[in-house]
Order: C-alpha cells, then sequence, then structure tokens
C-alpha cells in the first residue's frame, strides 16, 4: 500500500474501532441478557455516524468547498433515513416482531419483512456509493471491490472472532452485532473505495489546470 493511502486506512479503521468499542460498551452497561438491546436507540449509532463522516471530512477530496460540504450534508441525511429502515430490517430478522402464528399463515408482507435484511444489507453500500457518484466520486474498480469485500467479510469474521476470544454469546450473526465486532469492517468497506478513488477525476482547485 502506498504511503499516502496508509493514513486514511489507519484513521478509518481506528474510527471503526472506536464505534465498535462504544457499541459494546453501551450494551454492557445496559444489560447484556436477552434481546432489550434491540429495542432501544443505541447512542453509539450518532457516535459511528458522527466518526465516520468525520473521516469523510478529512478524505473524500471533494473541491470546492462547497461541493464537499453538500456531500457531507447528503452522507448525513443518508445515514438519517438508513438508520430506521436498517433497525427495522434488523428487529424483523432477529426476532424484535413476533407473529403467533406458524410461518406459512403470515401474511406476505411479513415474509418479506423477515427476509428484508438480505437486501437492505448489501443495498447499503451501494446506495452510498452511488450518492458518492453522483457529487463527482469515481472508484477505481480494485478501491470498490476491495470495498465490498470487506463489507461483505464484516460478520463471517465477527463470529469468527467471537469463537477465538470466547466472548459470551454464540458465535453467530446476530452476535456479531451485539457485541459491535462487525462494526469496524463494515464501516472501512464503506470507506475503502473513497481511499483509492480516481486521482485522475478528482475536480481540482478553480485555476488549477488538470
Amino acid at each position: 500500500m502506498k504511503n499516502e493511502k496508509v493514513l486514511p486506512v489507519l484513521t478509518l479503521a481506528s474510527a471503526g474501532i472506536a464505534a465498535a468499542a462504544v457499541w459494546w460498551l453501551e450494551v454492557q452497561l445496559r444489560g447484556w441478557d436477552g434481546l432489550r438491546w434491540v429495542g432501544y436507540f443505541h447512542l453509539a449509532v450518532p457516535v459511528g455516524v458522527g466518526l465516520f463522516i468525520a473521516w469523510l471530512s478529512g478524505f473524500c477530496q471533494l473541491t470546492p468547498l462547497r461541493k464537499r460540504v453538500a456531500y457531507i450534508v447528503a452522507v448525513a441525511g443518508f445515514a438519517a433515513l438508513g438508520y430506521p429502515v436498517v433497525n427495522w430490517s434488523l428487529r424483523w430478522h432477529f426476532g424484535g416482531y413476533i407473529i403467533w402464528a406458524p410461518f406459512e399463515e403470515w401474511p406476505l408482507s411479513s415474509r418479506l419483512s423477515l427476509f428484508s435484511i438480505f437486501a437492505v444489507f448489501p443495498a447499503l453500500p451501494v446506495a452510498f456509493f452511488a450518492l458518492s457518484r453522483f457529487f463527482g466520486i469515481r472508484f477505481t474498480p480494485a478501491g470498490l471491490i476491495a470495498g465490498l469485500v470487506v463489507y461483505g467479510l464484516a460478520i463471517p469474521l465477527a463470529i469468527l472472532v467471537i469463537r477465538i476470544t470466547g466472548h459470551r454469546g454464540a458465535p453467530d450473526a446476530i452476535h456479531t452485532i451485539k457485541t459491535g465486532f462487525c462494526i469496524p469492517l463494515l464501516m472501512v468497506g464503506m470507506g475503502l473505495p473513497l481511499v483509492f478513488q480516481k486521482k485522475e477525476e478528482i475536480q481540482q482547485q478553480p485555476g488549477h489546470v488538470g
């Protein structure tokens, strides 16, 4: 990895680890047992979003300043709109909503809601990258693929960490979220394509010639 890429990757990973630590601490303090953690708003969410946006502000490379500010505001809006969708999908998938009837008697909307996470989870980075592209950020194919791979491996690798460390809770998908262990890789996966964006496509300051 080139030297100029090391700092943004390290700071991005640090932001992800910090967000995961806040999430983990909050769950521990508010009670680990059961699904109680699914039912309340986590302060770690705005903390994590804030850390990611702070990182974007320093490394998105958009110019002029007004365009960078507009992009950051758009990303904040994207996060605000995306949170309730993700929260709803996770609660359905992990049992936050209970229907007292056999599955075959569930309404179609409830069945789709139960499995909505399989659409929502991959849609998040795709929508974020599309938003970034709209504002003029161009990704290298390698950077885009690397980001999607890291994002996709977040849950499996977090399951492995739970198994290796023996952290309480089963080594499964729900506990990767409950522990927050998946958060660093999710954040790195979202931000990695911006680290490797196409230099020749970055807008230059007014008056400069490419």
